[in-house]
């Protein structure tokens, strides 16, 4: 039989249900089915568990006794003109390849982002693949605020006394309270939230990624990862500008030691770290996730929906 959207609205095969763990096997099996890749099973209780501000939304597509589509919402928190606002990010769509093109990702879009109305959200946003991001823009009403400034950083002779040690996967207490030190972020109205519940979560507890990482008490925490032939640059605070450099001259040094090609990195177009670089020592690159937001307050508007207000890094995507 052949599905559409108004079918699968009304047909009784076709239900929208909540998720709750009796459906774990199910989810990881779609997500196989999906994508064709496997994840641990730590992967999954990272992404269907609870987050420091509260448990994710998550709704399900059951056909008969299948499941066939999958649409989930964490909730965060941004700093908006310095003030706390509760959202949420949207992550992991899925549709089982047998039920795509028929409206599945619409309903349950729908329905996790009116969940998050009556949770009292003031935003969705998330980073989409070129394949999603119609959806999001066409039915769900988002707004794409791409491009991401995505760089490719060339290696640059900088004076710098001494290199960080560098350490796998090594998350120090109190980083919240040197990331409060990092005076660039302050530039920009809107940022997530680091304060130690979000990093303890999003980068030591998550499974998938072992980050490289460098300390120094009180004046910087650099995050790198290694994927492929680039070493990312996903995460920095830095209490002087001055240390800017040393992060540069240690990914690189990192992307030698790990036979990779390039450094890389999201970073706003205001940021100090491309006037200390200079016009000759970078190379723009074409992001390949799209930066979309859906302002459920209306008062946030027209702050939510200029890219420039922002302050991102790759960090902020679950994909890095």
């Amino acid at each position: 039989m052949k599905f559409t959207e108004n079918h699968i609205a009304s047909e009784d095969s076709f239900k929208i249900i909540k998720y709750n763990s009796t459906y774990f096997d199910s989810v990881v099996k779609l997500f196989y089915d999906s994508y064709k890749r496997k994840k641990s099973k730590a992967f999954f209780n990272y992404r269907l568990s609870k987050t420091p501000y509260g448990k994710p939304i998550i709704y399900l597509m059951k056909h008969s006794n299948k499941i066939v589509g999958y649409h989930s919402i964490r909730p965060f928190l941004l700093k908006i003109k310095n003030k706390d606002v509760l959202g949420g990010l949207t992550y992991n769509t899925m549709t089982h390849p047998d039920y795509r093109n028929k409206g599945i990702f619409t309903l349950l879009g729908n329905k996790t982002h009116e969940e998050a109305k009556k949770r009292k959200y003031e935003f969705i946003l998330g980073f989409a693949s070129p394949y999603s991001i119609h959806g999001y823009t066409a039915k769900l009403r988002h707004k794409d605020l791409t491009p991401i400034n995505f760089i490719k950083i060339k290696k640059v002779k900088f004076n710098v006394e001494k290199l960080p040690r560098v350490t796998r996967h090594s998350f120090p207490k109190n980083l919240g309270k040197l990331n409060k030190k990092y005076l660039a972020r302050k530039k920009y109205p809107i940022r997530i939230e680091r304060d130690d519940k979000f990093l303890t979560w999003r980068y030591k507890n998550n499974p998938e990624s072992r980050y490289l990482t460098c300390f120094s008490e009180g004046e910087y925490f650099f995050i790198f990862k290694k994927y492929q032939e680039s070493i990312q640059i996903v995460d920095f605070f830095v209490s002087k500008e001055e240390y800017l450099k040393t992060m540069i001259v240690t990914a690189h040094k990192i992307a030698q030691e790990h036979s990779c090609k390039e450094v890389s990195m999201w970073v706003p177009k205001t940021h100090p770290i491309l006037s200390l670089l200079g016009k000759n020592a970078t190379t723009q690159l074409k992001a390949e996730q799209y930066f979309h937001v859906l302002a459920l307050n209306k008062k946030f508007s027209s702050l939510l929906l200029n890219i420039n207000n922002w302050y991102y890094t790759m960090g902020d995507s679950d994909v890095f």
